[in-house]
């Protein structure tokens, strides 16, 4: 603490953004959790035969969660004075949250064996039903310094046009789905499964979709029979499947909200909420995905290999997009993007010792993923995702969608350089930062990419 004003100690160039550890242990920063939580399981199951049956699950979730914290009154800052206001400095916030998630299913199955071959049917639905809301407040311009409480404050979150103190939404997920398995002597598989998903966050002329997936196996060791040697079990298999979601899309994004606004002349005025432009059209995105794999046991299955390649590609990813402000919007979400993640994943595990007493297994496992942007879903070839620079973090860069590239791309302003490679100067030799004229930063205002934020 700085003794002669009170406020922070400055301890570097970047009062503000990185701040005095020391300051928030005297001054007494805090953030307090309180969380209660209630969950709750049900099961019902009936089997009408021994080759069938009919089976419901329910799960209830409750939770509420006060919070409260403050920000000091001379964090961040030269003096604990907010201007010439001869008020204190300093935030106090509280939150009280409550959430609710019901899942309930129910699941009809059967199996039975004909002859060499067997057969196994399923049919079930689900819903998922989550519900939020937050009730919250903040006050600032302390009366008393060091005394952080909302009857402290004279200016107070309710007073903000820009803060929301209560936030409520409630969504909604139906499915149906089903998933039938063929076998033959016990040495092939084949399975089809079927899942119809409804969103309520979607259009609701158009908020269903159907996704497919077969998947077969062979287990070649039941051809060896009983002499089967130094292998116990060898399996290959393969897979092809459609998945999808309306992650990202929040509760009431698809439709047109209003608010109420300062009265006018003694008039009560309303508009439309934000500029964030309603998308009816919005689908959910799919994700393809192919896989082959083998696994093998062997030596009296003391050494065990799981061996997988996998090719997914998703398409339709919602995402943010700037619009033109001529339609009294700035944002809106569009199914916009495609991207393509492939890789190969291993699992050995070997056990050297076994006997009654003591067992000693030793695994590794090991995942290679390659990740490429197929489409941002615009012409430059490049989609923004975050500008840290107006995220108050002293990383002065951006991550970005390019296609072509790895995704998650970090871009930096590097040396401005001449056509022979060499680092520019000015006149007093200070560095020239790369600009829209740099090659290859035309569309980055100057930003380069300098490999990807995913390992």
């Amino acid at each position: 603490m700085d003794p002669a004003t009170g406020a922070e100690l400055r301890t570097n160039g970047f009062l503000g953004t990185i701040n005095n550890p020391y300051y928030q242990l005297q001054k007494g920063s805090f953030f307090n959790d309180n969380r209660k939580r209630l969950l709750g399981t049900a099961t019902l199951r009936y089997n009408f035969t021994d080759w069938l049956y009919i089976q419901g699950r329910y799960n209830y979730d409750y939770s509420t969660n006060f919070t409260e914290w403050n920000e000091l009154n001379g964090e961040g800052a030269t003096t604990v004075f907010e201007g010439d206001t001869g008020f204190y400095r300093g935030r106090y916030d509280i939150q009280q949250t409550q959430t609710r998630d019901i899942n309930a299913d129910f699941l009809i199955g059967g199996n039975h064996e004909f002859g060499d071959f067997s057969v196994d049917l399923n049919f079930g639905g689900n819903t998922w039903r989550s519900r939020f809301q937050r009730n919250q407040q903040y006050s600032r311009l302390f009366v008393v310094p060091d005394l952080y409480s909302i009857s402290n404050g004279t200016f107070f979150g309710t007073d903000d046009a820009g803060f929301n103190p209560y936030i409520f939404s409630e969504f909604r997920i139906n499915s149906l789905y089903g998933w039938a398995e063929f076998g033959f002597k016990d040495l092939l598989y084949v399975n089809f499964t079927g899942r119809q998903d409804w969103f309520s966050v979607l259009n609701p002329e158009d908020n269903s979709v159907f996704y497919p997936s077969v998947s077969g196996s062979f287990i070649f060791s039941e051809l060896l029979g009983e002499n089967t040697g130094w292998l116990n079990y060898g399996k290959l298999r393969g897979s092809w499947a459609e998945v999808g979601s309306a992650n990202g899309v929040g509760t009431y994004e698809g439709v047109l909200t209003y608010s109420i606004n300062p009265p006018f002349n003694g008039q009560t005025t309303a508009g439309v909420a934000g500029g964030f432009a309603p998308n009816p059209f919005l689908r959910p995105f799919t994700v393809t995905e192919k896989e082959i794999g083998v696994e093998l046991r062997m030596f009296d299955n003391r050494l065990r290999v799981d061996l997988a390649a996998f090719d997914k590609i998703t398409t339709d990813q919602i995402l943010d997009v700037t619009i033109s402000n001529a339609s009294g919007y700035t944002n809106s979400k569009q199914n916009t993007a495609s991207l393509k993640n492939s890789g190969f994943e291993s699992f050995i595990s070997y056990t050297p010792i076994q006997n009654e007493d003591f067992t000693w297994t030793t695994s590794w496992n090991n995942a290679f993923l390659d990740t490429e942007v197929l489409d941002v879903g615009n012409d430059s070839g490049t989609l923004l995702l975050i500008y840290f620079n107006g995220t108050g973090n002293e990383f002065l860069g951006e991550l970005r969608y390019t296609e072509g590239l790895a995704m998650n791309q970090l871009y930096t302003r590097t040396y401005r350089r001449n056509d022979q490679g060499q680092i520019l100067v000015t006149d007093e030799g200070r560095l020239l930062a790369s600009n829209s004229n740099t090659p290859g930063a035309e569309l980055t205002n100057g930003f380069l990419p300098v490999g990807s934020s995913i390992p």
